[in-house]
């Protein structure tokens, strides 16, 4: 308890926030299983070709030069050549991410078609294309000029597809006995395919924010004698969203700092976080549901067989759908 004509010690202020703390922890593990959902966390993936597509390019730009993409933004419009110097219509795609040349993988774009057709919904291969700053762009003026991968031995159009992407809003989770808010954002999951299998989720980075890494956290007093001056520090948490697994099998375990919200299974989700995750107050209310209803199913399944008999012997195969009970 603070006395009177008693100096407040740092330590007891610690304590303090110690004690808080850990009354917010015990509440929140009561209610809470770790990695829960709290508030937001709106969950999306796409992999069909009304999503993100890739688009591979050559190491070389339209004038011969190494390609440059860093002046290549999110946002920008990707062009033909021709239909941009003569009508600027045609097929675009506007510009979600980039990547650089690395190992066996050419330069990227990442882009969602626009002002697709029957006979024109997608970039072709060795074509010349055009990107554009709509924002500053001004007419017959392009930032770079680039081609596409050309095509393969078999005359297959291999610079462009269909890619994976998991998206999620922000959202407030309850991890290690704290909520915690993570900022949501877009993972590309696969650069080149559309039926991956990862653990998807938040990695936690703890750290200590101080007066002199982030200057605002300084006194903003302006009147006052300590106007500027350096006060507490402050303890910090950077969520960032991680694809755990190498794209083929889910792992067994999890590195640290790592929780997860879905996961995806040859491109389907198998698994996602939707709604929070009671822990004691959960199991009650499954048990009263049981105490009052029993067993029953909320969603029958189906089965479907296929006869696999052989000359030998007779054999059926059967697949059960997803049920609910």
């Amino acid at each position: 308890l603070f006395r009177p004509s008693n100096a407040i010690q740092a330590r007891e202020l610690t304590q303090l926030q110690t004690i808080i703390q850990n009354q917010v922890e015990h509440m929140g593990r009561h209610l809470f299983k770790d990695g829960s959902l709290v508030l937001g966390g709106t969950q999306q993936i796409t992999k069909n070709s009304t999503g993100i597509s890739y688009l591979k390019l050559q190491p070389l730009d339209a004038t011969g030069s190494p390609l440059l993409l860093s002046t290549v933004k999110p946002g920008m419009i990707v062009h033909r050549f021709i239909d941009y110097n003569k009508t600027k219509s045609g097929l675009t795609a506007k510009i979600i991410s980039t990547t650089v040349a690395k190992g066996n993988d050419p330069a990227t774009l990442f882009v969602v078609y626009s002002n697709q057709t029957a006979l024109s919904n997608k970039f072709l291969g060795n074509e010349s294309l055009v990107i554009i700053d709509p924002s500053v762009g001004t007419p017959n003026q392009y930032i770079v000029a680039v081609n596409t991968l050309d095509v393969s031995v078999d005359d297959k159009n291999i610079s462009t597809g269909d890619t994976s992407t998991f998206t999620v809003s922000d959202g407030l989770y309850f991890y290690d006995g704290k909520y915690l808010q993570a900022p949501g954002g877009s993972l590309v999951l696969d650069k080149y395919s559309n039926v991956p299998t990862y653990k998807l989720g938040y990695m936690v980075k703890e750290g200590i924010a101080t007066s002199i890494s982030d200057p605002t956290l300084l006194d903003p007093a302006i009147s006052s004698s300590n106007a500027g001056g350096s006060g507490a520090d402050r303890q910090k948490f950077s969520l960032s969203l991680y694809k755990h697994g190498n794209g083929v099998s889910i792992p067994k375990t999890n590195p640290p700092g790592f929780f997860e919200i879905a996961r995806i299974v040859k491109g389907n989700i198998e698994w996602q976080i939707q709604e929070a995750l009671f822990t004691k107050i959960g199991d009650e209310l499954a048990k009263r549901t049981f105490d009052e209803s029993g067993n029953y199913v909320v969603e029958f399944p189906t089965m479907d067989l296929s006869n696999q008999a052989g000359l030998t012997a007779p054999s059926y195969t059967g697949t059960l759908s997803k049920t609910l009970a």
